[in-house]
């Protein structure tokens, strides 16, 4: 900044501090300063909308305003250019408001000298310019963002898969229903939906560690395995070996050690069949509605594999259930039940499946109830963690006449 000319507009109703500061400015040598001096803010707020100005030095007492209001007003008026406050007062207190409202330094008269005031102008202005980039750059981070939001859930299914094939939802012979609340712009959950025939749907629920862009990026990941390794849909066990084995081969090449849970079912809807596997996930909650028993999906005396993406030969267990018209499974993320509330609480499986032993009107309305029964426990609306839940239910047998 040597050598540059720069114009300073001097708010200042004392002349003869004003020309103490004109004759400070004046003796810098490395900068030539070229100073519009005003003593009222009206006069300031006009000359800031008719005339570019690279700094603004200004006290807060004025004759027609009063401490901190001066700052604020010309502030509003010239955003982009930097301000620096002079005062006759030596309050820390209130020199760290002003920096946090926005000023740039914050001078206390009696101790100025010349190169004093002359550096701290060019500081102020580097920093102003510094403050800029930061900001555009950051707005670019959440348009970027905020795209990327909009990708993801185009990712998501659009609409839920009717069985068999061209039946309406009332008619399908299965019915989905789902929560998603990634808990920043973007999240590490995911679900999808797979038609293997007129009969058989898989449902594919994941949870990558973490949340944020990272987390995303696998997600992203995974959907597209998801259509690679259709062929072994049928065969959930088979299905997350092979998802395994090909994260294993891309994450292992980050220098930061990541991995997702994953249950994988296949609901056969012409005699009930379940089958289904896990890799490190939340055992899902079974509605055996004409027992009128919640339980837990069980894999017997065998042991759910591990979560995907760190071991190249995870083996991978397929489980066995006989669903009845009506009953209901419900998959979800641990970002559901580990919501804590302000005591440190944490929610729970408990809470979860009390709820689910409620009356409810559909499983859709479970769900509902479920997210607001988490909400109001946690005392807020939003998630620290990404939170997917998906209700799958065999449609109830029609009434015979």
């Amino acid at each position: 900044m040597n050598g540059q000319t720069l114009t300073v507009l001097l708010v200042e109703d004392s002349e003869v501090d004003a020309r103490l500061f004109e004759l400070a400015l004046s003796e810098v040598r490395s900068t030539r300063f070229v100073v519009r001096h005003v003593e009222r803010l009206a006069a300031a707020l006009g000359l800031l909308a008719a005339e570019p100005f690279d700094v603004i030095l200004s006290d807060l007492g004025l004759p027609d305003s009063r401490g901190e209001e001066t700052f604020v007003a010309l502030h509003a008026q010239a955003p982009h250019v930097p301000i620096i406050v002079l005062s006759g007062l030596d309050d820390e207190e209130l020199a760290i408001r002003m920096v946090h409202a926005g000023a740039q330094d914050y001078l206390v008269k009696s101790r100025l000298a010349s190169e004093l005031l002359g550096r701290a102008i060019r500081y102020a202005i580097e920093r102003q310019r510094i403050q800029e980039e930061l900001r555009d750059k950051n707005d670019q981070l959440l348009a970027d963002l905020g795209m990327a939001r909009e990708f993801q859930f185009a990712f998501l299914p659009q609409k839920y898969p009717t069985l068999p094939r061209g039946r309406s939802p009332d008619q399908s012979t299965v019915r989905f229903c789902h929560q998603y609340r990634p808990s920043g712009t973007v999240g590490g959950d995911f679900f999808n939906f797979l038609v293997l025939s007129d009969t058989k749907v898989g449902v594919l629920v994941s949870d990558v560690m973490g949340h944020g862009v990272r987390a995303a990026l696998v997600t992203a990941m995974i959907r597209g395995l998801v259509e690679e390794i259709k062929p072994l849909a049928g065969d959930p066990g088979q299905f997350l070996a092979e998802m395994n084995r090909s994260l294993v081969e891309v994450l292992r090449q980050t220098d930061k050690t990541m991995f997702a849970t994953a249950f994988y079912m296949v609901l056969d809807t012409a005699d009930g069949t379940l089958l289904f596997a896990s890799a490190g996930h939340p055992i899902p909650l079974h509605l055996a509605r004409t027992r009128g028993v919640v339980e837990s999906l069980s894999f017997g005396r065998e042991r759910a594999g591990p979560v995907l993406g760190l071991f190249t030969d995870s083996n991978y267990v397929t489980a066995r259930l006989t669903m009845t018209p009506g009953d209901a499974v419900i998959i979800y993320t641990d970002g559901l039940f580990e919501a804590l509330n302000a005591t440190g609480e944490q929610y729970g499986e408990t809470r979860l499946r009390d709820i689910t032993t409620q009356p409810h009107d559909s499983t859709a309305a479970l769900l509902e109830k479920l997210v607001a029964d988490v909400q109001q426990f946690a005392g807020s609306q939003s998630f620290e963690d990404d939170v997917c839940v998906v209700g799958v239910e065999l449609a109830p047998q029609p009434a015979t006449a």
